[in-house]
């Protein structure tokens, strides 16, 4: 649990003044289900915010015009932003310091409101990891540098007590060649899973690396477009199909651009093939997946090609809570002798990336 028990709904439905900070799509959501619940929110507080503002029937201030109008040493105030690329602690930093009597965060929401059902990565509630500690250990135990474990840590910190400050300094511009390990081997064959619009091929060229070949797995159509425009005179395989453990129709999210995804109320149908069935003569140096939570699927679909090519490794584990130790342990379960990385990548725990290496 957070900071704060679950008697301060009852506060806040008793009139207990609360302001959301943060009045994007996450606060709105919010602030209506939080209505729907009895609680009324006074304002959103915003440092983007226009005088006069109203978003879902609540006027927005900024956190400098609400200070010189309003006592906050009675009010509390939520910080309903999960946005990666938005740097979480010095908010809750300078909300501490104007005087608000609690200042909480999105860790705490869901723990108090554990009905909201919505889908956001990671986050849930913090009693979701109450029977997990063994794998949380075991996980923990193989990792193979001081970093990593302070990356994994600080996640656990972050996932169980809101502790946003506990993160390391993110690297954005090194995600899938992080400058502190070694560099991939050369020539680089390349299975690219989630490739977007080619946007990690690219990196890698940017990066200097001899990139040989790439079997690269796009089912969007629109990012697939984009991906066989931008690397038509490359030696690679375009698949507009998403990476599973086997062949299948499955329903899709398109249009959503790096967050398209596979689920059950998807818009589209998509073709889904597992590496080993769709590449089975590549021979890859490298595998990359950020799959929007279809990690795990998609690895048992490339167990042969592991075992017979023992490729590096770059795979997301922030989608889903349980991936930061179900694929860990999965791979470490394959005895394939992988040494493993943990970097984090952008704010708030995403972007968290698993580096294999067994060069």
């Amino acid at each position: 649990m957070g900071s704060v028990g679950l008697d301060i709904r009852g506060e806040w439905a008793a009139g207990r003044q609360l302001v959301l900070y943060g009045a994007g799509g996450v606060g709105q959501t919010l602030a209506r289900r939080m209505a729907a619940c009895g609680i009324g929110i006074s304002a959103f507080l915003d440092a983007g915010a226009a005088p006069g503002e109203i978003r879902a029937d609540v006027p927005v201030f900024t956190l400098a015009d609400w200070v010189k109008s309003e006592p906050v040493d009675g009010c509390d105030v939520l910080v309903s932003i999960h946005n990666p690329a938005l740097d979480v602690a010095p908010i809750i930093a300078a909300l501490r310091q104007a005087g608000f009597a609690r200042v909480l965060t999105m860790i705490d929401y869901v723990n108090l409101f554990p009905e909201d059902a919505d889908e956001r990565d990671w986050l849930v509630p913090s009693a979701f990891y109450d029977d997990k500690q063994p794998h949380i250990d075991a996980t923990r135990a193989l990792l193979s540098d001081e970093l990593s474990r302070t990356w994994f840590d600080a996640v656990m910190r972050l996932r169980l007590h809101g502790d946003y400050g506990a993160l390391p300094e993110p690297h954005p511009a090194d995600q899938y060649v992080p400058a502190d390990l070694p560099r991939w081997a050369e020539p680089l064959r390349f299975i690219d899973c989630g490739a977007f619009d080619g946007d990690t091929i690219s990196l890698m060229q940017q990066h200097g690396y001899d990139v040989a070949a790439v079997a690269a797995f796009e089912p969007d159509a629109s990012n697939y477009a984009k991906l066989t425009a931008r690397f038509s005179s490359l030696d690679a395989i375009f698949l507009p199909c998403g990476a599973a453990a086997s062949a299948g129709v499955v329903r899709f999210d398109a249009g959503l651009g790096t967050s398209s995804r596979i689920g059950e109320l998807g818009n589209t149908m998509i073709q889904c093939v597992s590496i080993d069935q769709a590449v089975p003569s590549f021979v890859p140096t490298l595998i990359k997946m950020d799959i929007e939570g279809a990690e795990p699927d998609a690895l048992r679909g490339a167990e042969a090609t592991l075992r017979r090519n023992r490729p590096g490794l770059a795979v997301a584990l922030y989608h889903k809570p349980e991936h930061l130790w179900e694929i860990p342990l999965w791979l470490a379960g394959l005895g394939l002798g992988y040494r493993m990385y943990l970097r984090g990548h952008l704010h708030s725990g995403y972007e968290l990336i698993l580096y294999c290496r067994a060069d």
